[in-house]
Order: structure tokens, then C-alpha cells, then sequence
């Protein structure tokens, strides 16, 4: 595949140079080379940085990871600390992993008492950071901030404050977050303001205030009169014409369930005259959503059914006609993108620029798990380089690799992990160029 920016071999050409976003010089033809400054070099698939450990003394867990414009990873996660857990990020400069600003990544970090949050990446390679907190031990509430080129500046006054960006009366949690390419931010969350089982609110951030989108969109009984009590699992992206498509799961009837916005209205995803935001119809749980558009207008969902063997991970892909199907080889029994039997703990999943899925999960491998990374060439799930998807798989570590997150973008992936090391859980991350 050619990286954006790079044009490919025409029909009657045998091959092609071209410049990616980070000034990459690339031979484009029947393989693929990249120039290291004086020569040509073959790309490998399964040439991955070794993995970077962001150490520290206490637990790190739940990595979020995402890539700049130029190709520079950002992670954000959740340290244990005796206070609480408490939200930390950092960049990665090409040479070290640095902080946004000081006490990024140490002391309380960017909040305490921390449960859930999302990471997202504005168009001029700002972080912007959403989050669950229980400051006083109390009600839950949804904060937001945003790094400013200096320093990290509320979303609005009061958006990292008191009850925060949800402003609830109950408790409101689970936040989702994506970011349009005019820098428009969207955010969407668990609200328990209008019933105790919660609703999915969704607001958006117009320069100068949050504002809902249709009817109570970030009020009353939120984006559907059938939110089917959301579990807490909740995802969001932005379609071509920059609108949120929002996808949760349910305590009610353990299943997926999703909703768009079409400019005016909220308009259910799904096809079942019963409900029609119903997604999925697997009879058990049915958790961890991750909705992806795709340039081309495809829209694709994972998840994991979980069942007493443990987790199997499908991703779905939405038809023309509204029905959702699994996407899996031509002819093939099996339906998961996780091989069979094997159990799956945790699940990532992002889109290439061609608009293809990539899918990183934490597999039962021996006594622990390990991380492997597989990607839908249009025919298969296949690996990523020798080895991605098999035994060690990217991680390649002896014990519990888990909690997996992925981004792809140009012509580089970037996959991190909670690794088990030492007397600490750490971050680790591996990338590679495809």
C-alpha cells in the first residue's frame, strides 16, 4: 500500500516516487521502498521498533494510544497511586517519551480518582482528553481538557471543574470523544440524570459553548427513547460529513446497540422492527464496542461476545441496506476474527487510510495473554509481519500482556499494552511500518 500523499503505480506505469506527511521519501511499485537518507530500503511489515516500557513504581494500566500528523505516538493511561488512579499522558519526541507539560505524567497527573477516559488527537496535533472522575468519593462526573501548545485549558469554562463538561445531577460517566477535521469536538457519555439505568448523551463543543444536537441530545432521556440502560461500554466516530455515529452496549438485553445523526435527528443504526438501535442478536454479552467510519462510507463495528470460554472478537460491517454482517473470509465457518477456542480478553480496533479494519486483541497464550495483531486485507484476517497474530504475538513476553490499543495511520501502526514486568505493571508500545 502506498502511505497517503504518495501516489501508486498507475496501469501503465511500473512504479512511483512520493512524499508522505513526515517528508518520507518513497519508491512506490511492486514492493514498496523507503529512502533511510542515502539509499532505497525494502519495507518490512513485520520491522517493528522494539518495545519502549513508559516504567514507573506503581501499576499503569488501560493505554489509550494515538498518532500526530507526523507520526508521533501519544499515550495516555490510568497510574495507580495510593490516592487513586490517576490520568497520565506523554509523547514520544523520535528520541524519548516526554511530558505535555509538567506533572503530565507524574504526581496526580491530569486528574485523580479516575475510573474511565478517553484520548483523542485535534487536527493540530493538540491531545484532547476526556474523563471519568469521583474527586470526592461521591457522584460521578465527565471532564474534558485540551493541551494548549503550553498547557492543558479547559473546553469551556467549568469543563475540568465541580461537576465538570456532564454538569449532571446523578452520576454520568464513560466518556467517548472524536475530534472533525475543522477541530470541532464531539462528546458523548453515560448520564443516569433522567433514569437510573442511564442514558447516552451527546454534546458538542462549538467554540464557545456545549451544545446538543437535535431534540435533548445532552438532556432528558438523551439520543434514543430506547438507550436500553447502557453498560458503560460506549464508542464514537464521525461520518464524511463530520456528524457522530454513536454505538453503546446494554445491561438490558446484553446486546450492542447504535444511533447517527443525520444534521437533525437521531436516526437508529439497526434493521429490528423491535428496536430498531438493536446491533447484534448473540444471545450473551455482547460488550467493548469500537465504530469506525471509513472515507469510502463504510462503516464497521468490533466487539466481543462473551461466553464461558472466554471472549471471541468479531467485527461487523454495515451493508448498504442497513444490516449488519460479520466480515470474515469468503466460505469460512467461523465468523470471529479471533481464532477458535481461544480466549480473548480485551480488543482494539482502528482503520487504515485505504479503509481497511486493523484489529489488535489479548489472547490466553500458556499462563497469561499476549497481544497479536491481525488486519482485513479485503479477503482474510492476516497477520502483520511474521508473527503478529501467532504464539508471543507482538507483545512476545513472558506473563500478562493485556488491555491492548490501537492506531493506524499513513504508512504506520502503533499497538500499547499493560505489561506485566518486574514489580509493576508497565506501558509498552511497538510500532511498524506496513
Amino acid at each position: 500500500m502506498a502511505p497517503p500523499g504518495v501516489v501508486g503505480p498507475r496501469e501503465s506505469i511500473a512504479a512511483a516516487l512520493g512524499v508522505d506527511a513526515t517528508g518520507q521519501l518513497y519508491w512506490v511499485g511492486n514492493a514498496n521502498l523507503h529512502h533511510d537518507g542515502s539509499r532505497f530500503v525494502a519495507d518490512s511489515p513485520g520491522n517493528a521498533l522494539p518495545t519502549t516500557e513508559l516504567s514507573t513504581p506503581f501499576d499503569s494500566n488501560a493505554p489509550s494510544i494515538a498518532l500526530t500528523s507526523t507520526l508521533r505516538p501519544v499515550v495516555a493511561w490510568l497510574e495507580r497511586l495510593v490516592a487513586g488512579d490517576a490520568l497520565y499522558i506523554r509523547q514520544y519526541d523520535g528520541e524519548q517519551w516526554s511530558e505535555y507539560g509538567a506533572g503530565s505524567a507524574s504526581g496526580s497527573g491530569l486528574g485523580l480518582a479516575v475510573s474511565s477516559f478517553a484520548l483523542a488527537v485535534d487536527s493540530n496535533d493538540r491531545p484532547i482528553v476526556a474523563w471519568t472522575a469521583n474527586p470526592a468519593m461521591g457522584q460521578r462526573s465527565v471532564y474534558i481538557k485540551r493541551w494548549s501548545g503550553t498547557a492543558w485549558v479547559e473546553i469551556g469554562s467549568g469543563s475540568a471543574t465541580g461537576a465538570g463538561v456532564s454538569n449532571s445531577t446523578e452520576d454520568a460517566y464513560a466518556p467517548a470523544v472524536a475530534v472533525a477535521n475543522d477541530g470541532t469536538v464531539t462528546l458523548a457519555w453515560i448520564d443516569e440524570a433522567w433514569d437510573a439505568w442511564g442514558n447516552v448523551y451527546v454534546k458538542q463543543w462549538n467554540g464557545s459553548t456545549w451544545n446538543e444536537l437535535g431534540l435533548h441530545s445532552g438532556s432528558g432521556d438523551g439520543i434514543h427513547p430506547l438507550s436500553d440502560g447502557p453498560a458503560g461500554g460506549l464508542s464514537i466516530t464521525l461520518d464524511q460529513a463530520m456528524r457522530p455515529i454513536v454505538v453503546w452496549d446494554s445491561w438490558a438485553d446484553r446486546e450492542l446497540h447504535g444511533a447517527r445523526f443525520d444534521g437533525s435527528t437521531w436516526l437508529a443504526l439497526g434493521t429490528d422492527p423491535s428496536d430498531l438501535s438493536r446491533l447484534t442478536f448473540s444471545g450473551t454479552d455482547s460488550l467493548g464496542p469500537i465504530v469506525a467510519y471509513a472515507a469510502e462510507g463504510a462503516l464497521y463495528l468490533a466487539y466481543s461476545e462473551q461466553r464461558t470460554s472466554g471472549g471471541t472478537v468479531y467485527v461487523l460491517g454495515q451493508r448498504t441496506d442497513g444490516v449488519w454482517q460479520p466480515v470474515y473470509p469468503k466460505g469460512a465457518d467461523w465468523l470471529a476474527v479471533s481464532p477458535s477456542g481461544v480466549a480473548t480478553a480485551a480488543h482494539s480496533m482502528a482503520l487504515d487510510d485505504t479503509g481497511r479494519p486493523w484489529v489488535a486483541t489479548a489472547e490466553a497464550e500458556g499462563d497469561g495473554y499476549a497481544i497479536r495483531v491481525r488486519r482485513w486485507n479485503r479477503d482474510a484476517w492476516v497477520e502483520v509481519g511474521v508473527g503478529s497474530a501467532t504464539a508471543g504475538g507482538v507483545s512476545n513476553e513472558v506473563g500478562l500482556a493485556n488491555s491492548p490499543s490501537l492506531t493506524v495511520r499513513g504508512h504506520k501502526a502503533c499497538v500499547a499494552w499493560s505489561s506485566e514486568a518486574g514489580y509493576s505493571r508497565d506501558i509498552s508500545v511497538r510500532c511498524t511500518t506496513w
